[in-house]
């Protein structure tokens, strides 16, 4: 029997989810009864520091890996390999370019607006709990919609 990804849901209002997972950010989901579409992320692998993190962005790479570390991981992986030289932190890990460093399995409320949640809260596998702004993204969302290029 194949297993289904690990994935933490939350309706943030009636037209918008956060879903976690296995991917180490935040996603955001807008949508109605005609469909949903991927609004962004949480997570900003743009911003300089983690504390500035936490508004719309997102290129669509999985886990935010960088390149030549994914390269490395995957080169590795395909000769056997137990180890990674030479990549990123002391320890040997690689880091990713995102603030959770492994699944995140929790997204709880953390703070209630007239519109529904504006705050939600993410703990993972690496330990971190970080509080996100889910306002940010969707207000964004929104003014980017009504935007036409020509």
């Amino acid at each position: 029997m194949p297993t289904l990804p690990l994935v933490s849901l939350i309706w943030t209002a009636e037209d918008t989810i956060v879903a976690a997972g296995h991917d180490c950010r935040p996603l955001v989901f807008t949508g109605s009864e005609a469909g949903w579409q991927e609004a962004g992320t949480l997570d900003d692998a743009t911003a300089k520091s983690a504390e500035s993190r936490s508004g719309f962005g997102g290129n669509g790479s999985v886990g935010r890996l960088k390149a030549g570390a994914f390269a490395t991981f995957r080169d590795a992986d395909s000769r056997g390999q137990s180890g990674i030289s030479g990549q990123s932190s002391a320890s040997g890990d690689t880091k990713l370019m995102t603030i959770h460093q492994n699944t995140i399995t929790n997204v709880r409320p953390y703070e209630y607006s007239r519109e529904g949640v504006s705050k939600v809260s993410t703990s993972g596998v690496d330990g971190n709990l970080v509080i996100w702004d889910v306002n940010a993204v969707v207000a964004l969302t929104s003014r980017l919609g009504a935007a036409h290029l020509r």
